[in-house]
C-alpha cells in the first residue's frame, strides 16, 4: 500500500477546507517546487514557473505529444495491451496510432521468434546458410541471411577490404551457388547486415550503422533500379521505426499485412525485443482498362508511394490525376481495351501489361488473374460498407463475404504461382 501518514492526511484536509480544489495557490508552489527540484525554473515571476501541473496522465501526455510537434501525416506506436488513454491522445493531435506486441528475445536467437509466411522468403544465420563457425570478422557470424521464395538467390553480408561488413548478393545456377558480388549500396560507409526483401524483388530492408544515423545501427530502405541495375541511394526510415540505441532488423509479411522490428532499445546487454506492427501502407492491385503510355506511368508512381513518405502532396497529387486520366480514357469508346497491372515475375522483371509476357499460358492465367482481382476488389468495397452499416440482419452475408474473400485470396495467390512458374519457364530460368 502507499505510504500514507498523517501528514499527508492533514494536507488533504487543508486543500479541502481552503475552497481550492483543483488549481489554486497550492497548486502554484507544488509547480515551482518542482521546477526549482528539475532546475527548469528560469522564471523570476513565481506564478509562472517552468512547469504545469495538469488534471490527469492523459492530458499530460497530450501535451507532451503537441510539444514535441507531433500530429497530422505522424505515427505513433502504441503497445497493444494498455489503457485506452495511450491510444486516444494520438487520435486528439491528429495522428495516426500503430498498434504494435513485442516479445523480449535473446539477440542471437531472434529469428525463431519471427513468424513470417512462407513466401516471404527464407531467413537464416550466416554461421547456418554457410555452415561455418569461423569467420574473419566474428560479428557476421550472427548476423542474416536473405532467400527469396525461389531459393536461388541470397542476400548476405561479407566483409570487404576494408574491414567493414557489406551487402552481398549471390545466385543459384545449375544448383550451385555463384561467388556473389557486392550491392554497392551509395552513400553507405559503415557496416551493412540482415537484409529483407519484399515480394517484388526490389525493395530491401536493412541494418547498417553508417554516419548520420540516428543510433548504433538504423533500418534504412532502398529500391532496386531495373534501368542501372542498381540499388538506390537508402533512405533511413526514421522515427518511430529507428531510435538512439540499434535496430536491428525489419520485415513486412504481405500476405499478413504484419510488420516486425528487431531492437534493443530499452534492453540489457544480450537481448532484443520483437515488435509486431501493423504496416501504415499496403500494396495495390490497380487493374485498368484502357491501353495508354500515361497510365502506366501514372501506375509506377503508385508503386513508388513509399518513396514518397516525406511528401505526401505528390502522392495525392499524382493520385487526383491518375483519377482524372482514368475517367476520361473510360469514356472514350475508341481506346482498345487492356489490362494494365503491376506483378513481379522474376529478379528485375515487372511486368504492367498481358503484352510483356513471352508464354502464352502465363498471359491466359494472368487474364484469369486480373478478372479475380477485380472481383475482389469489389467485393472487398462491398464487404466495407457492410461492415460500417452493421446491422443483425447482415451479419450471414458479412461471414459470407468473408468466407468468400478468402477464398479469393488462396486462389488469386496460386494463380501469382503458377504465372511466374510458368514465365519463368519460358524465360529459361528453369532448365
Amino acid at each position: 500500500p502507499p505510504d500514507m501518514t498523517e501528514c499527508e492526511a492533514n494536507e488533504v484536509r487543508d486543500a479541502i477546507l481552503s475552497g481550492w480544489i483543483t488549481t489554486g495557490p497550492r497548486t502554484k508552489k507544488l509547480e515551482k517546487l518542482i521546477a526549482e527540484y528539475v532546475g527548469v525554473n528560469s522564471s523570476t515571476d513565481v506564478q509562472t514557473p517552468n512547469c504545469v501541473c495538469l488534471n490527469s496522465q492523459t492530458a499530460c501526455a497530450e501535451m507532451a505529444l503537441r510539444l514535441l510537434g507531433i500530429g497530422e501525416d505522424d505515427e505513433v506506436i502504441v503497445p497493444a495491451y494498455t489503457y485506452t488513454a495511450s491510444a486516444s491522445i494520438v487520435d486528439h493531435v491528429g495522428a495516426k496510432v500503430v498498434f504494435v506486441d513485442s516479445v523480449v528475445v535473446d539477440k542471437t536467437a531472434f529469428l525463431q521468434s519471427l513468424r513470417l509466411n512462407a513466401g516471404c522468403g527464407v531467413l537464416g544465420y550466416w554461421k547456418e546458410s554457410f555452415q561455418s563457425s569461423t569467420a574473419d570478422n566474428k560479428e557476421i557470424l550472427h548476423t542474416t541471411t536473405y532467400m527469396n521464395e525461389f531459393q536461388d538467390r541470397m542476400l548476405f553480408s561479407a566483409k570487404d577490404a576494408s574491414g567493414k561488413m557489406k551487402l552481398h548478393c549471390q545466385y543459384k545456377v545449375d544448383d550451385s551457388w555463384d561467388g556473389g558480388t557486392p550491392l554497392g549500396l551509395v552513400g553507405s560507409d559503415g557496416d551493412e547486415c540482415n537484409p529483407y526483401l519484399l515480394s517484388d524483388g526490389m525493395t530491401m530492408y536493412y541494418a547498417s550503422n553508417t554516419t548520420g544515423g540516428l543510433g548504433g545501427y538504423d533500418i534504412y530502405v532502398t529500391r532496386y533500379n531495373t534501368d542501372t541495375k542498381n540499388f538506390l541511394k537508402s533512405e533511413n526510415m526514421g522515427m518511430p521505426y529507428n531510435s538512439p540505441d540499434n535496430e536491428y532488423f525489419m520485415a513486412i509479411d504481405e500476405t499478413n499485412h504484419l510488420g516486425w522490428l528487431v531492437t534493443d532499445r530499452k534492453q540489457p546487454e544480450g537481448k532484443v525485443c520483437i515488435y509486431v506492427f501493423v504496416p501504415s501502407e499496403t500494396r495495390e492491385v490497380y487493374v485498368m482498362e484502357p491501353e495508354s503510355q500515361e497510365l502506366r506511368h501514372l501506375a509506377m508512381i503508385h508503386d513508388m508511394v513509399s518513396t514518397q513518405k516525406e511528401n505526401r502532396q505528390v502522392y495525392q497529387s499524382a493520385r487526383q490525376r491518375y483519377s482524372e486520366l482514368l475517367e476520361t480514357s473510360r469514356s472514350s469508346a475508341s481506346v482498345a481495351v487492356a489490362a494494365v497491372f503491376s506483378l513481379p515475375i522474376y529478379n528485375g522483371y515487372l511486368y504492367t501489361s498481358l503484352g510483356d509476357f513471352k508464354s502464352d499460358k502465363a498471359r491466359q492465367l494472368a487474364k484469369n488473374w486480373i478478372d479475380l482481382s477485380r472481383k475482389r476488389t469489389a467485393l472487398e468495397k462491398e464487404l466495407l460498407a457492410n461492415r460500417r452499416n452493421y446491422s443483425p440482419a447482415l451479419k450471414n452475408t458479412i461471414i459470407k463475404q468473408e468466407q468468400v474473400l478468402e477464398q479469393l485470396d488462396d486462389t488469386i495467390s496460386d494463380l501469382e504461382w503458377n504465372i511466374r512458374y510458368e514465365e519463368q519457364t519460358k524465360l529459361g530460368v528453369y532448365k
